[in-house]
């Protein structure tokens, strides 16, 4: 395979074509913004070229839970958000879940419990009425969603059972088996024991296929264990009793559950503070059999002295058999701290990672936010360092071997981007694209700390369609490989490279879809076969990205044209694949 070097440099580049295409962070509310507005976890959710996100705001021309989408991959957002409940009790802590066509989101009302609206056409229609899924008696917090196939998943606090007693609570959910079309005719408590005998912390829940995992902490034996239950047949059954996943003595020390994840229907992994160390350290405890069993003893991931680091708010994912923990450390210097497993749990480093900056301040309480895609794991968090207060984060392309050397400053607006709630940001992945929400004390903010994605169609040639690929990560100073395959040996071509979202195109041509308007010249190439030969050939382009801060963000389309006899006009085309550089 023949590779050719380019680098995509200030020669390339002119700093007024950077500046005229620079990646903006987005404004997805257009209410009057102001600094009394207040906003609570905006959520976002990926899939396809659709971008979806919900929030709940007060400010003094919106009061509710609203509703906006993106069509482009977050390039342009509708100037008019939809509100989502009835304006009748205002709506806090909206979750959101994609499934195909249909939009998920929930929430909960003082007064009128947990309430659900449903589109069925992406985002384009609602439901005219949210539904009610609680009891008339529930007084619900804390409301998780998940929802896979079919399922459509809801677990919340509710102090119903408290007998007057603020802090005691249980876990209740509802869920519908067919799209959200029905639902359970009441509520149903999770938890066992007696009802409103302990106090119960925030669930958390997942789904995959048919199978839904949810955890939970509760004080039932005492100080708070971390519990859990699932159901692997759509809700039909469930354990007999929940499971204690914290092994230390029962009800010994506090064990407050943070995050779960689930690789598929049978591995899933949870992470939660525990203080047996005498201060708080991070636990994970994992099963690989569908909740079935877990590890005999519970495994310590934060690496220093137990009690000695105050670890908190720890957070959990995994994909394709990595399983990636982050949290925040607050005595040594107030860092963000990783460890890894590459065997789904079984081993860990043995040396926890620091991924933010020693210049890092976080915020009291900062929680980390974490996401995990095919090309790598995202970690992102809210910091108020002196030189330049923001939104960081640091990345790893290799699951989790190597980080960026330094964070980086994710939010490229003017303002800080910064709020006074921990949980104002919020981070989701599609297949090797990242992207983030957030609420900087006036306005809900989205853009792509970094990623790429294939888009559009190609066009045959003598050995079918050829195929592009990119390898790497697209992040400043980085080199990446622009792959081409099935492709006809011998044969020239180019990479067409357009630069900003106004050479993002579609356009019908050689049987196929040209996807790029290219402002800048292209890159040749000649299709070789590789060794020991192939019936089809490959290239590679290897394209090394500037290390200047001011591409940050930038948006790269490309896509590969080859000179074909065999193709129907003489021209075959490859699929495109546009890159945001981190």
């Amino acid at each position: 395979m023949r590779r050719f070097a380019v680098m995509v440099g200030i020669a390339l580049f002119a700093a007024a074509a950077v500046r005229s295409q620079h990646a903006t962070d987005r404004v997805l509310d257009h209410g009057v913004a102001t600094t009394a507005t207040i906003v609570t976890q905006p959520r976002l959710a990926i899939d396809g070229r659709e971008r979806y996100a919900t929030w709940s705001a007060f400010q003094p021309t919106q009061v509710g839970v609203f509703f906006n989408v993106s069509r482009d991959d977050g390039a342009t957002w509708p100037l008019a958000e939809v509100q989502l409940d009835d304006g009748v009790s205002h709506g806090l802590d909206p979750q959101i879940a994609v499934v195909g066509d249909r939009v998920y989101v929930v929430w909960h009302e003082d007064a009128r419990g947990i309430r659900v609206n449903v589109s069925v056409d992406r985002g384009r229609t609602w439901l005219p009425m949210s539904r009610r899924l609680s009891s008339p008696s529930a007084t619900p917090s804390s409301v998780v969603l998940t929802a896979s196939e079919s399922i459509v998943f809801v677990a919340w606090r509710d102090t119903r059972n408290s007998a007057g007693q603020p802090a005691s609570a249980d876990v209740y959910c509802n869920y519908s088996t067919d799209d959200a079309t029905t639902w359970l005719g009441s509520d149903v408590r999770l938890n066992s024991g007696t009802a409103g005998a302990q106090i119960v912390f925030s669930p958390f829940a997942t789904a995959k296929g048919q199978t839904v995992f949810v955890a939970w902490s509760d004080t039932r034996n005492g100080l708070a264990d971390v519990f859990f239950n699932r159901t692997a047949d759509a809700g039909a059954t469930w354990l007999p009793a929940d499971v204690r996943l914290d092994t230390d003595a029962i009800g010994s020390s506090q064990s407050l559950l943070n995050s779960i994840a689930a690789t598929d229907s049978h591995s899933v992994f949870a992470a939660w503070v525990d203080e047996r160390g005498g201060s708080s350290d991070v636990y994970v405890n994992r099963s690989l059999d569908g909740g079935m069993t877990w590890l005999g003893a519970d495994v310590r991931v934060d690496s220093n002295h137990p009690g000695s680091g105050g670890s908190v708010n720890p957070r959990v994912a995994t994909e394709a058999g990595s399983v990636y923990v982050v949290w925040h450390e607050r005595v040594r210097q107030g860092e963000i701290r990783a460890n890894v497993s590459s065997d789904l749990g079984a081993t860990w480093l043995m040396a926890d990672i620091r991924v933010s900056d020693p210049t890092a301040e976080l915020l009291v309480g900062a929680w980390p936010q974490l996401v995990a895609s095919d090309s790598g794991v995202l970690v992102a968090w809210p910091d108020v360092r002196s030189s330049s207060p923001g939104l960081y984060g640091n990345y790893s392309g290799d699951f989790g071997v190597t980080w960026r050397g330094a964070d980086v400053k994710l939010n490229r607006s003017a303002g800080g981007g910064l709020s006074n709630f921990s949980d104002s940001l919020n981070l989701a992945a599609f297949e090797n694209q990242f992207a983030m929400v957030w609420f900087d004390g006036t306005v809900v903010s989205y853009n792509v700390p970094f990623g790429h994605l294939a888009t559009g169609t190609g066009s045959p040639g003598t050995l079918g369609v050829p195929t592009q690929e990119l390898l790497g990560v697209p992040t400043l100073g980085n080199s990446i490989d622009v792959i081409v395959g099935s492709a006809q040996p011998g044969a020239p071509g180019a990479l067409l490279i357009g630069i900003g979202p106004a050479t993002r195109t579609s356009i019908p041509l050689f049987g196929g879809e040209l996807v790029v308007l290219p402002n800048l010249p292209g890159v040749p190439f000649v299709v070789s076969s590789a060794s020991p030969p192939l019936s089809s050939g490959i290239a590679s382009v290897s394209l090394r990205l500037p290390n200047q801060p001011a591409f940050s963000g930038l948006q790269v389309n490309l896509q590969s044209l080859i000179i074909d006899l065999g193709a129907p006009l003489g021209i075959a085309m490859t699929n495109g694949t546009v890159l945001w550089i981190g």
